[in-house]
Formats: structure tokens, C-alpha cells, sequence
């Protein structure tokens, strides 16, 4: 009998070691899948941070431009014609509007090589600016026509591209609301969309 209830006891503590071993291995399993998916966790907000971090430093650095409506000047850096309209009028006066508008470089960092082209010619103009340090500014001025019993635009655009000093290239787009009518032609306003890196 008693060596029936010390066999009996043996069973069961080996019975306990076995349990406690499916169990510890359990815990090792769960502990290292935790582990892993903490690590990879950690991995992608490192990674995250980083892409954070170098656009927070692109933008610190971005130039930017401002574009202000100002009145006619004689004193620009160039002078643009503009067509708005898709055909020639044959015998028609054109209607005209001449305004100037400077560019501002209010960010961070030097904009060089700027070029620009007229979003509805899709032809890039002649390059007035090879450069423009920050808060430098130049002056440009459109001559824009249009037919009075045409198919005009009365939103011009113009796609600004330019490089900073990393060489990473620039786009900017300007917006020119005018308002066309068959007896006249008159500026309402300009807006700037934000530059965007292409």
C-alpha cells in the first residue's frame, strides 16, 4: 500500500512537471511573439520618425515662393504675352489687361533655375530668374489678350518649377482669376498653390 501511494505520488508530481513545463514553454512562445512584434513595432516607429524627421528638415529648408499682385511697374525682371483664347480672331481687337506681380522667395533656402510655362500653352518660357536668395524678390509683368466673342480662359495658370541648393527639384502653381466679358478684361485676383517636390 505504501508503495502504491509513493508511485501514486511520484505520477503526480511528474504529471506536475509536465504541466508546468507545457506551461513555461506557453509563456516562452507567447513572451517571444511579443517580443518579435514589439521589436518590429519599435522597427516601423523608428522608421517613421526618420521619414518625420527629413521632411520636417526638406520643408526647414524648402524655398518657397510668394506671389503679390502689385501695380504696373517699368521696373521688372520680364515681361510676358499671353494668349487666352484657343483660335485667332480674324479681324477683331483683341481684349487687353497688363498686370505685374512679384515673386518673393520667403522660405528657407535659396531657389535657382526657375522656370515657369503657361498650363494651357504647355510651352516653357524663356528663364527670367537664375536664382532667387530668401526674401529676394523680382518683378514680373503679363500682357494677357482675349477674344471678346471667344472661348476664353478666365483662369490662367502658370506651373513655377525650381531647384534649392540639394538640387531637389520644385513645382509651384499660380492661379490668375480674371474676369472676361465681351466688352472688357480685369484682374480679380492671384493665388499660389503650396510648392510640391517632383
Amino acid at each position: 500500500m505504501a508503495l502504491l501511494f509513493e508511485n501514486m505520488k511520484s505520477n503526480l508530481a511528474d504529471w506536475m512537471m509536465v504541466f508546468i513545463s507545457i506551461i513555461s514553454a506557453i509563456v516562452a512562445v507567447i513572451a517571444c511573439v511579443y517580443s518579435r512584434k514589439a521589436h518590429e513595432l519599435s522597427k516601423k516607429e523608428a522608421e517613421e520618425a526618420k521619414k518625420e524627421f527629413e521632411h520636417t528638415q526638406k520643408l526647414s529648408l524648402m524655398p518657397y515662393l510668394l506671389i503679390e499682385n502689385i501695380p504696373f511697374t517699368k521696373k521688372r525682371n520680364g515681361f510676358d504675352y499671353v494668349i487666352l483664347y484657343e483660335n485667332d480672331p480674324l479681324y477683331v481687337e483683341p481684349l487687353k489687361l497688363e498686370i505685374c506681380f512679384r515673386i518673393t522667395n520667403v522660405g528657407k533656402n535659396i531657389a535657382k533655375n526657375i522656370s515657369y510655362r503657361w498650363i494651357h500653352r504647355n510651352q516653357i518660357n524663356p528663364q527670367y530668374i537664375s536664382s532667387l536668395p530668401v526674401n529676394g524678390r523680382r518683378t514680373i509683368c503679363v500682357h494677357f489678350e482675349a477674344n471678346p466673342y471667344g472661348n476664353n480662359l478666365d483662369r490662367p495658370s502658370i506651373a513655377v518649377q525650381y531647384m534649392d541648393m540639394e538640387d531637389r527639384l520644385y513645382e509651384q502653381i499660380i492661379h490668375f482669376a480674371l474676369d472676361i466679358r465681351k466688352e472688357s478684361i480685369s484682374f480679380i485676383n492671384i493665388s499660389t498653390e503650396a510648392p510640391k517636390e517632383i
